[in-house]
């Protein structure tokens, strides 16, 4: 009896939680009752989040957040909000690059990316994007127009290595030496710059290569010293390791570097950098960007930072304007945007050049700080 009486009780719980289904299914069908939660768009994001470069990923990943959480709380798309899927390529696993945008693709679903950062892996997830009708935009490496359907929020690559090489040439020093690391990145600066002395009365003397997984960089160094060159230019992007070694070679000549040596404007910088010049943008967020920033995370924004928010949002921008439209209309979207209200200001696409437009200034190492030169 006491086991009827439990089977008893259970049909009828069951009756009710079905005719509670029931009424629910009818209420959600015609538009009125209990409505649904609309599920989230997902978006993918690529960068090195842990190894070497881990430090360039945390400075995309808090960009990139807080543009996810301004853009949510402006409504979203069509009150849906957007959701990030964070994958690791280390900066310098290729062979996870097409890996994970398979999985953006096939497993996750997302209507496009952000990121990778880093050039090599830029190149390939801008092929996979190209042919699988996926937009990214990175605010990373900017090598020019590798798909249809890639952006970057940062400046060209070749326009920082041309202000290297002019900036050398216009104090005299035309017989220019590279120190560079052998990858995409790298061997774009040493092109660049080569391509430009040899439209403007320089040559491009000694060229020599290095790798990560060997910095000790006396032999190459010894080497560019006996070629006499009247500059050195050191593509480093081993947060100055290299620098250290020319130090203790002795060069008496000029030097220069990429942006990358200033990681933080307002660290003190190691003796070994004491009056390298390099180029970079003019740290210029708007106020408000800035203000909501140093809210959320109690430091200012530096430059990757900047560039990672309004990476984020050039492409939530894009999914917003496009909403089922696809990605030729995202693409579109973004490559005809002009004075558009970026974090650092109003940025305009140069649909010829492939890139925002971006000022850079010269900048040098003097008593520990990072200074602009005049």
């Amino acid at each position: 009896m006491m086991i009827q009486k439990y089977i008893t009780s259970y049909r009828g719980m069951a009756l009710s939680v079905a005719l509670v289904a029931v009424l629910y299914l009818q209420l959600a069908s015609c538009g009125g009752g209990v409505a649904r939660p609309a599920d989230p768009i997902k978006v993918g994001v690529i960068g090195p989040f842990t190894g070497v470069a881990a430090f360039y990923g945390q400075y995309m990943r808090e960009g990139i957040d807080l543009a996810l959480e301004d853009f949510n709380k402006a409504g979203g798309i069509g009150g849906r909000n957007i959701t990030l899927v964070y994958e690791d390529d280390k900066c310098i696993d290729l062979k996870s690059v097409p890996v994970i945008m398979e999985k953006f693709k096939s497993v996750d679903e997302v209507v496009g990316t952000i990121g990778p950062f880093c050039s090599s892996p830029i190149i390939i997830a801008a092929e996979f994007a190209q042919e699988n009708g996926i937009v990214m935009v990175t605010p990373g490496d900017n090598l020019g127009k590798k798909s249809a359907s890639a952006f970057s929020t940062r400046y060209l690559l070749s326009d920082e290595a041309d202000a290297i090489a002019g900036y050398a040439i216009s104090h005299g020093k035309k017989r220019i030496a590279i120190l560079y690391l052998d990858s995409d990145w790298g061997r774009s600066y040493k092109e660049a710059i080569r391509n430009f002395l040899g439209k403007n009365s320089g040559e491009l003397i000694s060229a020599e290569p290095y790798a990560y997984d060997n910095l000790d960089v006396r032999t190459q160094l010894a080497k560019i010293k006996m070629a006499k060159p009247d500059a050195l230019v050191v593509i480093d992007g081993t947060g100055g390791d290299l620098f250290k070694q020319v130090k203790e070679i002795g060069f008496d000549i000029p030097v220069f570097s990429e942006w990358q040596i200033e990681k933080d404007p307002s660290a003190v910088a190691p003796d070994y950098l004491e009056g390298v010049v390099y180029f970079r943008p003019q740290d210029s967020s708007t106020p408000a960007f800035r203000e909501s920033f140093t809210s959320k995370y109690g430091h200012a924004p530096n430059v990757i930072m900047v560039d990672s928010y309004d990476a984020a949002m050039v492409l939530f921008d894009g999914l917003k304007a496009c909403s089922g439209k696809g990605s030729d209309c995202i693409a579109a979207r973004i490559s005809d945007l002009k004075d558009w209200p970026g974090a650092e200001g109003p940025l305009t696409f140069d649909r010829d050049r492939w890139a925002f437009g971006k000022l850079l200034i010269p900048k040098t190492v003097k008593d520990g700080r990072f200074v602009q030169i005049g």
